[in-house]
């Protein structure tokens, strides 16, 4: 992990052009409409995988005690990497810390997708996640306890945060004031880029999360560079 503290010359700016080139991200070169040349393939491979955990998930959702528990059983499984046509996906789940940030930001756990175009085009969006287990499958008016005030809190560091109910019938998510839909579909809709935080702050907090969910997609003849955490710590 780097630790950087930010210097007199600091700016918003500057620290979050800083960290997007921690990333291999040039700031140069961010464009939304890398989503659109996202292969249709591609994406119809991680949905089945996705499907498929949450399948297995829902199956077993008796055998879990609590929600994190059954966080890492949907996400853990869909670690992989795989080609499809013209396009390569690599899915990955981790853990950082033992030590949860939840009470600060509300939420368990951050998805990343990020998008990389064949002419060196880059896009990224975030999502988070407030785990909650559910014995039915639950309706717009759903409201689990605490999940109210937990998003409210998530929303100051990442605007698409949603509740993530585990139930016997199938993973939904929980939109305020909409009714619920499959996680699958909420990841679909991420890489269609229709819903997801585009922000960096929300990016930079969500890869120092206590688990993080990153979908990284490519054309063919391009590679991510590595990836490292980042601290960025006010002086």
């Amino acid at each position: 992990v780097d630790t950087t503290k930010e210097g007199k010359a600091a700016t918003p700016d500057r620290v979050s052009d800083a960290f997007l080139m921690h990333r291999g991200i040039s700031p140069a070169t961010i464009s939304n409409e890398v989503w659109s040349r996202v292969p249709e393939a591609l994406r119809d491979q991680i949905d089945q995988r996705v499907r498929a955990a949450e399948d297995t998930l829902s199956r077993q959702w008796r055998q879990y005690s609590n929600e994190e528990m059954m966080t890492g059983a949907l996400f853990s499984p869909l670690g992989d990497s795989f080609r499809e046509g013209e396009g390569e996906a690599k899915i990955s789940f981790v853990e950082f810390s033992k030590q949860t940030k939840e009470p600060e930001t509300g939420t368990d756990v951050a998805v990343v997708v990020d998008a990389l175009a064949s002419d060196g085009r880059r896009s990224f969006k975030s999502m988070w996640f407030q785990a909650k287990s559910m014995e039915s499958a639950p309706d717009r008016f759903s409201s689990p306890p605490r999940l109210a005030g937990q998003l409210e809190r998530a929303r100051m560091h990442c605007d698409a945060s949603f509740g993530l109910a585990y139930t016997p019938v199938g993973i939904f998510v929980l939109r305020e004031g909409d009714d619920p839909i499959p996680f699958h579909t909420a990841l679909d809709e991420c890489m269609r880029c229709r819903i997801g935080d585009t922000g960096v702050a929300a990016l930079k907090n969500s890869v120092n999360r206590k688990k993080l969910l990153q979908v990284l997609v490519t054309q063919q003849g391009q590679a991510y560079p590595p990836i490292r955490r980042l601290n960025l710590k006010g002086r």
